[in-house]
């Protein structure tokens, strides 16, 4: 059986039996500590509405919006890329950032911006589940994670997907399911 997760009342968005012979997925599945920046350090922090985590909670997010980005692993001009990068964050404000191709250099220019720190949640703080280059998931700090799973892919080039369940408020009953992927073409 693989996995399969669903919007509420809606169809499934993710089986990974797409075919009955096939299975996308490897058997190694490893569970990701978020970690939120708190005194000078990024921490993991569990999954748990937590009051001194949580920003702007009377401001809940009404609209989601995402961005997805293959920021190219390349050395070339990386520094002033990410500082790009980063501005173009900070300008669209997105409640999810979900980025493919990072470094473990690249995630250290990420997490040193302040305006990273106060805002997100990091799905990797030390460029634990990255290795050469993967897939990291920045989430806004009113956003209640459920859980982090890194799943490693059927492929040539050690690919993965990292999934999670959150919800967007507290008292929610709807579960909404974040995935990203870099993909070999």
């Amino acid at each position: 059986m693989g996995i399969r997760a669903s919007i509420p009342g809606g169809s499934p968005i993710i089986d990974t039996k797409i075919h009955p012979d096939v299975n996308f997925f490897t058997s190694a599945v490893v569970a990701v500590e978020p970690h939120a920046f708190m005194s000078g350090v990024w921490r993991p922090v569990k999954p748990r509405v937590d009051s001194k985590l949580i920003a702007n909670r009377a401001n809940p997010t009404k609209a989601l919006n995402f961005l997805s980005w293959n920021i190219w692993f390349d050395t070339f001009h990386y520094e002033e890329r990410i500082h790009e990068q980063i501005k173009i964050i900070k300008t669209q404000d997105p409640d999810f950032v979900l980025l493919q191709e990072m470094t473990a250099s690249m995630l250290k220019i990420y997490l040193n911006d302040s305006h990273i720190q106060q805002n997100y949640f990091t799905s990797d703080a030390t460029g634990a589940t990255i290795g050469r280059y993967g897939v990291l998931m920045l989430f806004k700090r009113n956003i209640h994670f459920l859980s982090l799973n890194l799943y490693s892919l059927t492929t040539c080039m050690s690919r993965s997907l990292l999934l999670g369940t959150f919800k967007i408020h507290p008292d929610d009953t709807e579960i909404w399911v974040v995935g990203t992927a870099h993909l070999e073409s």
